[in-house]
């Protein structure tokens, strides 16, 4: 992602929606109706330049949060914060860009986009140092209860406490990740007393403060997969999986590290097109991309599961236009159904006039299996890309162990 400038954040916009913007932030922006775009992003850029450096920071701050998530990871983070995607994604449709989709969901959900915001983190952070992945081989429903959250905290507080008798404030708050059909747990914990240097008008000050550690905890009920990120070792990450079990799943367990990837196949409801410009399909000698089949789970009761099979031919809807033309506000494609199995078919271009183009078919599983290894290295080369571009897979070290540092926070102290 390129680096943030406000003017070309006002440029990649719409200036209706930039209106809509300086309204709700009662900036003094005097542009008529029937001024040309280049007029109105004149005038909102003297606004902001001309406000004082107390006035403007909050302004900026807000600014640099849609341009975080102004790119296809963070739109996918907005769907995945909304508790019904589906018309999001709808209105995100009619927007030009992404950084338009992020400022208008800032304006009108602004609690999805404070949450869109924690589940990104943890979604930057998969694969990487400071992540883990692990198996809980079980699957059972998440408490939520005030008091057992409350269990919880005390319990992240006394395997962080250094020495007896020195309890770290401790705050834990839930979020689903609706589109994941996962549960996210965002752990606040009070960290080392630290003193901030600031500026105060043209003076330094000093003053104490209690900076937070930043821990998450994502569990996938229908997977039985719990992912960690935070700092610390394996120890950290294990122990602070076996309380959450404890007090929020009501099982003792003892969770076993994963290698292997698994596959986000709710994203595949984001639609196949490649936002981004990561890929280019015709690039690649691809017509057409059909989400041809998926096998759904309930994630609600009654329990059970339901198959919907597109027709084969490219020209025909893929399941997810099926589901939403013979459903229609009762589609299980947009709520309650979780997707465990996908068929993917790949049309590609004729290599001849006259001739059929080929077709892929890829296979993929909830849990990381699929057909990859049975396709033509080449082939197999081209779906992890697209599996990538789509945000269905994610990054996962080639070495687990040797990403996660032991030191720096200790379940022990």
């Amino acid at each position: 992602m390129a680096a943030f400038n406000h003017r070309h954040l006002f440029r990649a916009v719409s200036p209706s929606l930039w209106r809509v913007y300086a309204q709700a932030r009662r900036l003094p922006v005097e542009v008529d109706e029937a001024a040309d775009d280049a007029s109105l992003y004149s005038a909102l850029t003297q606004v902001i330049d001309a406000l004082s450096s107390e006035a403007s920071a909050p302004l900026l701050t807000e600014l640099r949060r849609v341009h975080a998530l102004s790119d296809r990871r963070g739109v996918d983070a907005l769907l995945n914060a909304s508790e019904h995607p589906e018309p999001v994604r709808e209105d995100f449709a009619s927007m030009r860009n992404d950084s338009e989709r992020a400022l208008w969901a800032l304006l009108t959900w602004p609690n999805t986009f404070d949450t869109a915001e924690t589940l990104l983190i943890v979604d930057l952070a998969v694969g990487k140092r400071g992540w883990k992945r692990q198996d809980l081989r079980i699957s059972v429903p998440i408490s939520r209860e005030p008091e057992h959250l409350a269990l919880l905290e005390s319990a992240v507080r006394d395997l962080f406490a250094k020495r007896e008798g020195a309890q770290r404030a401790c705050k834990i708050e839930v979020c689903e990740r609706h589109v994941d059909a996962g549960v996210q747990l965002n752990i606040y914990l009070e960290d080392d007393p630290n003193d901030l240097v600031e500026f105060i008008g043209a003076e330094l000050r000093r003053r104490p403060t209690r900076p937070v550690a930043n821990f998450a905890l994502v569990y996938y009920p229908h997977l039985g997969v719990v992912d960690t990120v935070g700092r610390g070792g394996k120890r950290t990450h294990d122990a602070l999986v076996g309380q959450f079990s404890e007090h929020l799943l009501g099982r003792r367990v003892k969770p076993e590290s994963l290698k292997a990837a698994v596959f986000h196949l709710g994203r595949l409801r984001n639609g196949l097109e490649i936002r981004d410009g990561s890929l280019n399909l015709a690039d690649e000698g691809i017509q057409v991309v059909r989400l041809r089949q998926v096998r759904l789970l309930s994630i609600v009761p009654p329990f059970g599961e339901l198959r919907i099979q597109a027709k084969p031919s490219p020209h025909l809807p893929c399941a997810v236009e099926f589901a939403r033309a013979h459903f229609r506000e009762h589609d299980p494609m947009r709520r309650g159904f979780a997707i465990s199995e996908a068929i993917i078919a790949v049309h590609f271009a004729p290599s001849a006039p006259g001739k059929p183009g080929r077709v892929l078919v890829l296979r993929l599983k909830r849990d990381g299996v699929s057909n990859l290894p049975d396709l033509d290295p080449a082939d197999a080369a081209l779906v992890t890309r697209l599996l990538a571009a789509w945000g269905v897979s994610d990054a996962v070290p080639v070495d687990d162990n040797a990403r996660v540092e032991e030191g720096a926070v200790d379940a022990e102290g």
